[in-house]
């Protein structure tokens, strides 16, 4: 008898021994709590932290997790700083709104980038864009972005966008709306040697004039998933000098102009920790496009593609970054110039090849870089900045080595394109500025595989 007590009592003290060792201790959240936001709903605030009220947090993961709402808050380009923070059971959540109203000059180059209009076009004035913006990226409070442009100079164009991203009560479903009309004097016409030739006629008369408008409708059911459809329309007309003298495919055998409809689907899995710059996580894309539905007979082609980035933190200060495109024509129809392009637009560049284009229906596109933070900080202008948004402005320098690959498969307009139909590399030393979490600034000194180096700037924005 007196062996079987002992025996039940040495279980009982092990397994409360062993269980208490093992007890995860949790933080309740009976309430959310946010201040300083002047002009943002608290509804959006609530739909980005991921927790409601009655969720448990383990105090082991407290400061990861409230690290991580922190950084998805300033995510959303709404807020110059975020503070996050957990008292006596009630998440307090306290914002720097940033300035939402941008109502400025525009004063803009015309070309692909600031490297193409400095070495080829000769740094001329008469290849700037200027006219007057106003931008609101948070029209009613509700993350709802409105973007109207009144642009002159070597592009004149109106532009008007508006964004509504939540339309019920759960916050799933969006929609947007846009128009778009241009006219250009001078506009690339084909290219050759790797780079596009670019025509205006004696008398300056518009050659090319652009319309298009669409809906978009967006469905968000988790918190970092995003699909997307939409539906426009297209409107494109050139001048005779445009598609019978110069490039008499400009728009495909003579014709002077194209107008189809375009619908495509688009699915986002987004978990990148910052969009703009990210520091660890993962994003995955997959789009499909049909242009042309047999209204008019001017364009038809469906096109894929897939995009994967991964960012890996190797130390604190030390990021390893990746990105993969992948991008095809399933018909494999004929493509005139207008609709051609493939590497060196926008972001789908390989660096080192900022001077040149390679234009074709499928490519693949390979970026990668290591990136070591050498500096953050935030400077306090309180003393004498009126503006409360941009009393303080973070600073963040990091140093990037890259390293692209890319190819272009291109069966028609390749005699005189050697970039086409073989694979390049380039890459190089990089400085990384980030400025009110909002805005980056690369410097790089890349090369290609011609041997050829130069130096070039790209700054993008968040919103």
């Amino acid at each position: 008898m007196i062996i079987r007590l002992i025996l039940v009592s040495s279980i009982l003290f092990c397994s409360n021994f062993l269980i208490g060792q093992n007890k995860i201790e949790y933080i309740v959240i009976d309430g959310i709590q946010t201040s300083g936001n002047k002009r943002t709903n608290n509804n959006i605030i609530l739909r980005e932290i991921g927790y409601v009220i009655g969720d448990s947090i383990s105090i082991s993961d407290q400061q990861s997790e409230l690290n991580s709402i922190q950084k998805r808050l300033l995510d959303t380009s709404l807020f110059n700083e975020v503070n996050v923070s957990i008292q006596k059971g009630i998440m307090l959540i306290d914002v720097i709104e940033n300035w939402y109203i941008y109502t400025r000059p525009l004063f803009q180059l015309a070309d692909r980038n600031f490297n193409v209009w400095w070495t080829e076009q000769n740094r001329d004035l008469k290849r700037v864009n200027y006219g007057a913006r106003l931008s609101h990226i948070n029209l009613t409070g509700n993350r709802d972005p409105l973007k109207l442009f009144l642009q002159w100079g070597y592009t004149r164009s109106l532009e008007a966008q508006y964004s509504l991203p939540y339309l019920n009560k759960n916050q799933t479903f969006g929609a947007a709306a846009f128009i778009f009309y241009s006219e250009k004097k001078e506009t690339g016409y084909i290219t050759i040697d790797n780079k596009t030739l670019f025509g205006i006629n004696e008398n300056e008369e518009i050659i090319l004039k652009r319309f298009r408008t669409g809906l978009r409708f967006n469905f968000r059911p988790a918190l970092f998933g995003y699909h997307a459809a939409n539906i426009e329309f297209h409107h494109n007309r050139g001048s005779d000098y445009l598609t019978k003298e110069l490039n008499p495919d400009y728009f495909g055998e003579g014709e002077s102009g194209i107008r189809f409809f375009m619908v495509d689907y688009d699915l986002k899995i987004d978990k990148r920790v910052f969009q703009l710059y990210p520091e660890k996580g993962y994003f995955f894309e997959f789009n499909i496009k049909k242009e042309g539905l047999g209204i008019y007979n001017d364009y038809n082609n469906l096109s894929t593609f897939i995009e994967f980035q991964y960012y890996y933190p190797i130390t604190k200060n030390l990021t390893s970054a990746i990105r993969f495109k992948a991008k095809a024509n399933l018909m494999r129809n004929r493509v005139a110039f207008a609709n051609n392009t493939g590497l060196g637009y926008w972001d789908d560049a390989i660096r080192g090849y900022e001077l040149y284009v390679q234009d074709g229906t499928d490519f693949l596109l390979w970026k990668s870089s290591l990136r070591y933070q050498v500096f953050k900080q935030t400077f306090d202008f309180e003393k004498w900045m009126p503006l409360y948004q941009f009393k303080k402005m973070s600073v963040q320098i990091s140093l990037a080595a890259n390293f692209d690959a890319g190819y272009v498969n291109e069966p028609t307009y390749k005699e005189t394109n050697t970039f086409t139909n073989k694979m390049l590399t380039g890459g190089g030393p990089g400085l990384d500025i980030i400025l009110f979490n909002n805005f980056l600034i690369n410097l790089e000194y890349s090369f290609n595989h011609i041997g050829e180096t130069g130096f070039y700037i790209r700054t993008r924005s968040s919103f």
